[in-house]
């Protein structure tokens, strides 16, 4: 009994420093090209997403010959437009069975070289929420992100390793 409280007392230990690490940062989160870091706030009006993902990795997205020049600030101009339209399709959202269409798609090019998408939902109704992100069966296996999910004062929500093999996760929003 003494051995299962401790093997606990290690999980939150770990899980604490994870969710430390994830909130360092954006631009710390999508250095490894395998990897992505999503964050989601349920707002009074609106969910936003913020999504954050190396450039290199975007490519792929949006060309999976890869045969796009390198995302530089000199190319970023005339590829963006592909980058914003991609943007509206990296996650189906369905509130209650109902799919959520996002209402506004921005992108920008960090100095870290990651893109940083900003999509915007309208405001979810009360029930279970899906967040399903469709952008990892594009890319394939190996592939991962963190999502957290959290309200406008920074309490969490839940949150989830998404994979390849396991590209959803599930919310209870109350009245």
């Amino acid at each position: 009994m003494k051995e299962a409280r401790l093997l606990c007392h290690w999980v939150r230990v770990f899980l604490f420093c994870a969710a430390a690490l994830c909130a360092s940062g954006p631009a710390a989160r999508a250095h490894d090209p395998y990897d992505a870091f999503t964050s989601a706030t349920l707002h009074p009006d609106r969910l936003e997403l913020i999504f954050t993902i190396a450039a290199s990795t975007a490519v792929r997205l949006v060309d999976s010959e890869v045969s796009l020049p390198a995302l530089t600030p000199a190319h970023w101009l005339e590829l963006r437009p592909r980058f914003q339209r991609t943007g509206a399709t990296l996650f189906e959202l369905t509130a209650k069975g109902k799919p959520l269409k996002p209402r506004e798609v921005a992108v920008e090019l960090s100095d870290e070289n990651d893109l940083i998408f900003h999509i915007v939902y309208p405001r979810p109704e009360a029930g279970t929420l899906v967040f399903y992100a469709a952008y990892l069966k594009k890319l394939g296996d190996g592939y991962g992100s963190i999502l957290e999910f959290n309200d406008p004062s920074g309490r969490n929500l839940g949150w989830e390793q998404l994979l390849w093999a396991h590209p959803d996760f599930s919310a209870t929003l109350p009245p």
